[in-house]
Formats: C-alpha cells, sequence, structure tokens
C-alpha cells in the first residue's frame, strides 16, 4: 500500500532530511500516485549511486508516476549527488512538483540536470526559487533539464534567480529538449557556464527577465543585476 509524505515544520524549527551517521544515503522516493508536502525543510547528503536506473537518479528527490504530486515550500535541496541525472530533484512518469520560495544549490550530477531534471511527461512548476552553484558534468541543464525521454514534459519558471551554475561538458543552466516547453517570466540567469538557456529541440519562452549575453521576448534585458553579495547568497 502507499503512503503520502507530509513533512511540514516552521522557520524556526525545520526539518532535516539528511544521511546522519550512515555512510550515505539515497534520497527521498515518491511514487504510488499520493500527494506530498514537504515545507521549511533542508534535503541534503542524497547520493542516488546505484548500478542503473532508477537507483543512480534523483540524489535528494526522486518523484514518479502518474499522480504523484510534490509541493516543496522554503526547501533547501542543497548537496546531493546523483550518479545519472537529477542531482537535486529527479521527476519522472508524468509526476510533478511544485517548488516555490526554495533554494537549489551545489548539487552535482554526471550527466543531466544538477538542480532539477524533468522528463516522461514531468510538469514542474517553480516560483521564487534560488538555483546557485549546481554543476551537470557531462549532458546539460546545470539548473534545470527538461527532456521527452518518452511523453514531453513542461515548466513553469517564474521570479527566479539562476546564478552560478555550471555544465562541465555541455550547455544550459535551463537545458529543453525535445518536445518539451519551459514558459520563464521575471527571471535572472547570470554567471551560469557556458550558457544560460540550450535548446535542443524544445521550446523556452522568456518574457521580462534578465538574460547575460540577452535573448529574445517581451521585455527581456541584458543588464548586470548588481546583487548584494552573490557569494554568500544575497541576490537583492
Amino acid at each position: 500500500r502507499w503512503h503520502s509524505v507530509t513533512g511540514v515544520q516552521t522557520c524556526a524549527l525545520p526539518i532535516c532530511f539528511m544521511k546522519g551517521t550512515a555512510a550515505e544515503w539515497g534520497g527521498i522516493r515518491l511514487s504510488g500516485g499520493q500527494a506530498n508536502s514537504i515545507a521549511f525543510a533542508q534535503v541534503s547528503g542524497g547520493h542516488a549511486d546505484g548500478a542503473s536506473e532508477p537507483d543512480n537518479r534523483g540524489g535528494g528527490i526522486h518523484a514518479s508516476g502518474t499522480g504523484t504530486t510534490l509541493f516543496l515550500d522554503h526547501v533547501a535541496i542543497v548537496a546531493n549527488r546523483a550518479e545519472n541525472d537529477g542531482g537535486g530533484v529527479f521527476v519522472t512518469e508524468s509526476a510533478s512538483v511544485n517548488a516555490t520560495k526554495c533554494v537549489f544549490r551545489d548539487n552535482v550530477v554526471g550527466d543531466s540536470g544538477g538542480g532539477l531534471d524533468a522528463r516522461n511527461g514531468a510538469t514542474i512548476y517553480v516560483s521564487e526559487c534560488v538555483f546557485q552553484n549546481n554543476v551537470a558534468e557531462n549532458g546539460g541543464g546545470s539548473a534545470i533539464l527538461l527532456v521527452d525521454d518518452g511523453a514531453a514534459s513542461s515548466a513553469a519558471i517564474a521570479k527566479c534567480t539562476v546564478v552560478g551554475n555550471s555544465v562541465l561538458t555541455g550547455h544550459g543552466a535551463v537545458w529543453v529538449g525535445g518536445s518539451s516547453s519551459a514558459n520563464v517570466s521575471n527571471c535572472i540567469f547570470w554567471g551560469n557556464a557556458p550558457d544560460q538557456v540550450f535548446l535542443y529541440g524544445g521550446t523556452v519562452s522568456v518574457a521580462y527577465s534578465d538574460i547575460q549575453g540577452g535573448y529574445a521576448g517581451d521585455g527581456n534585458i541584458n543588464a548586470d543585476p548588481l546583487f548584494v553579495n552573490a557569494a554568500t547568497g544575497d541576490f537583492r
């Protein structure tokens, strides 16, 4: 029998999901068509290092299956690793993730989707989130990757700051391929290497955003955002 996960705390006393005294742990696994919520929490130190899928995907969180939903509110997804895809969060098989005021930082993936990887019919909604210093070693989407791998996936990305993410071999802080699509609005993309947004057959609409190097779309600009202190995460 499947059960949902609900982990909700307060800002003053957050929940921490981490490896504890164990040598390592594989992160949180969600499936079975349940609605799940995590708020005011930290997910860190997960390592999806299995020899094959799905055990090498989703270092911090792995969500799969039609009807499986995950609501993240004020959650820090920090310093997780997956040997294949989805260093921070991996979403697949028509599951959906809705993240508000979350931080995806210092996650590493051996292939694609350093912060968040959505594929095979997945849907993600990301609002007022920070994607910082995530790394995709060999593929694309150091912050976010969207690809079919079956059915097309989609994303709405609004009021987010995407900064300092890196792809070592490949492209795109945000990488969109196949028939998948993303709508980006009121975001800042700055200091990502080697580039900000990369299309490999997918579609991206960008509006009213500050994109380093520029990007076509209504109201977009290319201007130094003049963060107070990006190194310490102060992006005012």
